[in-house]
């Protein structure tokens, strides 16, 4: 944990010193998105804080970044941490759309979406929609990297 105390501790000031001097709002929202990932682990409520700040900046100037789509897929994760399924895939979903509109299709990431979006529907009892997503998401080859 004292890497996380002092990946905290950096962070903040990082973020400080962007909101005080001529810093860009993507780069203020960068700040943002990585205290949220920081804070993933040890409490949740600040990770959902500093991901939506980040979050409120990009949808306004990069709505179909990839950035845009790693927040709302954090997002939707942490939704499936607290268990509310619905706003879980509601996220995912908004993550894979920005990845199937504007990216690849046939992307590890894609697939890490459709697997997220199957197990959610495990959850919720709803076997054929799982079913079907964690079939896409094994449809999709790995990178010859991983094999």
């Amino acid at each position: 944990m004292g890497d996380y105390k002092t990946a905290e501790e950096f962070s903040l000031k990082s973020l400080r010193y962007r909101q005080n001097s001529n810093a860009s709002d993507l780069e203020i929202s960068r700040s943002y998105h990585k205290l949220g990932w920081i804070y993933e682990i040890v409490d949740i409520d600040k990770s959902f804080k500093y991901y939506k700040k980040s979050l409120d900046i990009k949808e306004k100037i990069q709505p179909t970044h990839p950035d845009t789509l790693t927040i709302y897929n954090n997002i939707g994760r942490l939704y499936d941490r607290r268990k509310n399924y619905a706003k879980a895939l509601s996220y995912y979903f908004k993550s894979l759309s920005i990845q199937e509109e504007y990216l690849l299709r046939k992307d590890p990431n894609t697939a890490m979406l459709y697997s997220n979006i199957g197990l959610v529907y495990m959850k919720i009892n709803k076997y054929h929609n799982a079913l079907e997503y964690l079939k896409k998401s094994l449809n999709i080859p790995l990178p010859s990297f991983c094999q």
